[in-house]
Order: structure tokens, then C-alpha cells, then sequence
């Protein structure tokens, strides 16, 4: 999984015209949390996380990080902040980046169920019935 760098931050919002928001999670090299926050969020279309590793100076620099991990968000509007600090486990970073204002699930997933509805349930089931042995001998 790619890490951000400063020049890919920088052009995001121009690349990404349909995403919102940025998630920056600023970590150590051998922390998986900022993986687990990718996969987790990637069923929202309108934010995309990126994993910031804390050898990324000029990002650490920019945003002022002291502790990590840390979650800063980016706006389109080009303002930023910080989200949550020093969080032990995915969940709290999770709980943080579900607070924001209008974050959509995606619609690919919302495609995905009108083209392929669910099943309807049958009110009654018919159950078939497997001989025994000594049905099958007579």
C-alpha cells in the first residue's frame, strides 16, 4: 500500500474531484492501524484516507505532528485539522472520521445492490426427503 507524500497531498483535491475529504493518519513504520483505517473507510465515496508514515518529514513538518499516530483531516475548501491523537486501536480513528458532516456510503455499493437485489425470502420451504437404507433395500 502506498504511503502519501507531500507532493501527492498537495494535488489530491485536483486528482479527486468527487472526494470531500483527506484523512491523513500520521504513523510509525511498523503500525498497521493507518492500513486497517484504508480498508475500513473504503466504502465511503466522499473520503479517502491515506497513511503517512512518521519518516515523511515535510508532511510531520507541515502539520505540526508530535505524537503519532494522529489523524488530520484535509478539506476541499483547503483548511485542516486534527482529528484524533495518540488513539490506540483502529476503532478510535474510526469513531472520529464517522463524525464527519455528510459522509455518504458509496455509491458503488448502492449500484451494486440495485443491480443485484436480494433474493426474496420464500414463505414456504419445501424440504425433500432422503430414503433411508431400509426404504432404499425394499
Amino acid at each position: 500500500m502506498p504511503n502519501s507524500s507531500s507532493s501527492e497531498v498537495a494535488e489530491f483535491f485536483q486528482t479527486w474531484t468527487s472526494v470531500e475529504y483527506l484523512a491523513l493518519l500520521f504513523e510509525a513504520n511498523d503500525s498497521y492501524v493507518g492500513k486497517q483505517i484504508v480498508l475500513d473507510m473504503a466504502k465511503y465515496d466522499n473520503i479517502m484516507v491515506k497513511r503517512v508514515l512518521k519518516t515523511e518529514e515535510t508532511l510531520m513538518k507541515k502539520f505540526a505532528v508530535e505524537v503519532v499516530p494522529s489523524l488530520y483531516i484535509l478539506f476541499r475548501n483547503g483548511s485542516a485539522m486534527q482529528l484524533a491523537r495518540g488513539g490506540k486501536t483502529r476503532f478510535d480513528f474510526r469513531l472520529a472520521l464517522k463524525k464527519l458532516p455528510d459522509l455518504d456510503k458509496s455509491r458503488l455499493h448502492q449500484e451494486h445492490h440495485l443491480l443485484h437485489p436480494s433474493v426474496p425470502t420464500l414463505e414456504k420451504t419445501t424440504v425433500a426427503r432422503i430414503p433411508s437404507k431400509a426404504n432404499v433395500n425394499r
